[in-house]
């Protein structure tokens, strides 16, 4: 006899089984959802545990189905494609182990439901870096307890890589990862929590190399020249000059000393500077608890620019607080370090600063708020000098510890460039922003959020690949909030704030109200898509047997960028039936019917052809029409008497090419093939009169009726 315990397993498991089932038939909800919907029910409801031990019940005999697999096969097929402009936060929950993401959707602007990564811990700092080769994200967080945690997306599902210690409690940023631009080769860079020896160390994965911690190379320890401190904090940039594989790692440690080097692909054959980059770096409280420093690369040279703030302690000063000249220094390095130099004009120190480079140029902007006058600076690299700009805003919001109130970003719209800086505006609601033209910068009016911000915290800005015209900033406040906004601008220029967030936090109780803890990162690689599509088909008709070659479908490829070949090619004749007992051959052509593709296929004995052979379909990222071309049997192939009729609906029902797939073909017309017979008529009767018979019919309704023979004998009847 079952137990009431076995009973209710059995009950909660068929249940949810069967609700899933009816879920996917008719819902609209993605099917990442349902699969997280699934593990939710497994964790909460211990659906797992209730089923296992019924199942070591002998008396239970039925099955139970794997929910959880269910779950993951789900999440698997509902994992997409990124398209151009989308892309994915990384952020972590209070109190929650497991860091989430969300999806964002460019052509809707939005982003999608929270999805649980993998347990781990509390993220203080995150980072997330998308793979310029491949549908791949690699992100990293630290916790209270100074572990750093790296994981991978694979483009379906995240894993927990590997982690390390990096020594604090993760109010500093002790790491970074960058891509390889060329290669797809991923770094991850970070502080050993040591001083005077092997203050840092990293590890690479290859771009080849799947997801997986046996994947990754081991740790490799470096030993700073030019510092000696514990590292505090540390940048990570890859260069995104054409056929690059530079990284550039600067470093801040607790003595406030600054340095820099680059690796090249296989090793940081770039060398540290002959001296730290600066000894004297600012901060708020205590070496290294803000970020005030930078990298960034000019996008067609690959020269590296480090840009950074000095003490007030410094020459920098006039009395004791108020800062006048020489208080932001930069180096670069083509071929070799440059001298250290002060960017002109800008006065105060840089507590905060930020830098980006023009995704088009070897233009930079930089940015910077400072924590004694909360004055907002700005310069404008122009690849070859600096033009600085003071107190552009001087009620901004001072810089405190571990936040960070400045960001920089570039938008671009046909002929028009501008850069763009948003930053924290004294203690407000709203968000300061500043247009740059080339090295003359103006502040705008705030904008008004919605909804209103708490204090805020954090600030970000990344700007999309593909589409230059916009980007995303993200916000984190003092109530644990996470927000994103996008901003568009037009070549007019015209700029238009929106809410990528839906007008509500995506995330309401994150790991801090302080630190990083989350972060956006558009999608960089978008593979090269070949889509299918429907052409002008031929409107339904009907043709005789012998009747010659015919139209009978139409369909388009084109390729998103580049070219494609088609090697193979799959078709269907109709739904169901024997339509193929009509056909005599079916081949492919060009849209004017000149060029046949592949090896034409006579007397198919399927609704189902697979065409290769021959010449292949090209593909270019021009739309091209191709052709399915029928020819019927003749009479004397076809069916005895009183024959049939073929309806024919071909369409393109899948390829095989390099590219990967998209669209789809439909064919909602019919070539009716018709060696069908006219029914006989019906009604018929003979009435015998004097020398005659008189006769009468009801003729068949077929439209194809062309006559009808009688026939006689003078004996028996016919």
């Amino acid at each position: 006899m079952r137990n009431k315990a076995t009973l209710t397993a059995k009950i909660i498991t068929k249940a949810t089984t069967l609700l899933v089932v009816v879920a996917i038939f008719v819902t609209n909800l993605p099917l990442d959802i349902l699969g997280r919907g699934i593990e939710r029910l497994i964790n909460e409801a211990n659906v797992v545990d209730i089923a296992w031990k019924a199942s070591r019940d002998p008396n239970v005999v039925d099955s139970f189905p794997s929910l959880r697999g269910l779950a993951k096969q789900l999440r698997t097929r509902g994992a997409l494609a990124a398209a151009q402009g989308d892309g994915k936060i990384f952020y972590s929950i209070a109190a929650n182990t497991t860091p989430r993401t969300r999806d964002y959707v460019a052509t809707t602007n939005s982003f999608n439901s929270a999805a649980s990564t993998v347990a781990g811990g509390t993220a203080l700092q995150s980072s997330i870096k998308a793979s310029p080769t491949k549908d791949e994200y690699i992100a990293g967080y630290v916790n209270s307890a100074g572990t750093l945690q790296v994981m991978c997306y694979d483009g379906a599902s995240w894993t927990n890589e590997w982690s390390v210690s990096v020594g604090g409690t993760g109010t500093t940023r002790r790491f970074d990862i960058a891509y390889e631009k060329t290669s797809g080769d991923v770094m991850v860079v970070y502080g050993t929590n040591a001083a005077t020896t092997n203050e840092l160390a990293y590890r690479t994965k290859a771009g080849s190399s799947a997801c997986g911690s046996a994947n990754w190379s081991g740790a490799t320890n470096y030993d700073a020249v030019r510092t000696s401190g514990i590292v505090h904090w540390v940048r990570a940039e890859g260069s995104p000059a054409s056929g690059s594989n530079t990284i550039a790692v600067a470093w801040a440690d607790a003595n406030a000393d600054l340095s820099a080097m680059e690796w090249t692909g296989a090793s940081f054959a770039v060398a540290e500077p002959a001296a730290a980059l600066e000894t004297s770096l600012e901060f708020v409280t205590a070496a290294q608890d803000v970020q005030s420093f930078d990298i960034a690369f000019e996008s067609t040279s690959g020269e590296l620019m480090v840009a950074w703030g000095l003490t007030q302690a410094t020459s920098c000063t006039a009395g004791t607080a108020i800062a006048t000249t020489n208080c932001i220094r930069y180096a670069t390095y083509t071929n070799a370090w440059s001298s250290v130099a002060a960017i002109p004009t800008v006065a105060d120190p840089a507590t905060h600063l930020d830098m980006s480079g023009n995704p088009n140029t070897n233009e930079i902007v930089l940015a910077s708020v400072d924590n004694s006058q909360a004055d907002v600076s700005a310069a404008y690299w122009s690849g070859s000098a600096w033009t600085g700009q003071a107190n552009i805003d001087i009620t901004a919001q001072a810089a405190t510890a571990g936040t960070k109130f400045v960001a920089t970003g570039w938008l671009i719209a046909g002929a028009t460039t501008r850069s763009v800086i948003t930053y924290y505006d004294s203690a407000t609601t709203n968000v300061g922003w500043i247009v740059g033209n080339a090295g003359s910068f103006a502040a705008q009016t705030d904008f008004a959020p919605t909804p209103v911000f708490g204090a805020q915290r954090q600030y970000a800005i990344d700007m999309d690949p593909f589409n230059k015209d916009r980007l995303i900033f993200t916000v984190g406040d003092t109530n644990s909030d996470v927000f994103a906004k996008r901003l568009i601008m037009t070549s007019t220029p015209g700029f238009t704030w929106s809410n990528a967030d839906g007008g509500a936090a995506l995330e309401a109780n994150t790991g801090s109200n302080i630190y990083r803890t989350a972060d956006f990162e558009y999608a960089r690689y978008i593979p090269v898509t070949t889509t299918l599509a429907t052409g002008s088909d031929p409107a339904s008709t009907t043709v005789a047997p012998e009747s010659g070659i015919v139209d009978a479908g139409q369909f388009t490829f084109q390729a998103s960028s580049g070219t494609d070949s088609i090697t193979g090619l799959n078709v269907t004749l109709a739904g169901a039936g024997t339509p193929y007992d009509g056909v005599s051959e079916v081949r492919i052509t060009s849209s004017d019917g000149l060029t046949t593709y592949f090896t034409a296929i006579a007397n198919p004995s399927s609704n189902s052809l697979s065409f290769s052979g021959g010449t292949p379909i090209p593909v270019t990222s021009s739309v091209a029409t191709f052709k399915i071309r029928v020819t019927p049997k003749t009479h004397a192939n076809m069916a005895a008497p009183s024959g049939a009729s073929y309806a024919l609906s071909p369409l393109v029902s899948n390829w095989t090419g390099t590219n990967a797939h998209g669209g789809s073909d439909t064919n909602a017309n019919t070539l009716t093939i018709d060696n069908l017979s006219p029914a006989n008529v019906t009604s018929a009767t003979a009435t015998a009169g004097d020398t005659q018979v008189s006769l009468s019919w009801t003729n068949p309704v077929d439209g194809d009726l062309s006559q009808i023979v009688i026939l006689r004998r003078a004996t028996s009847a016919v």
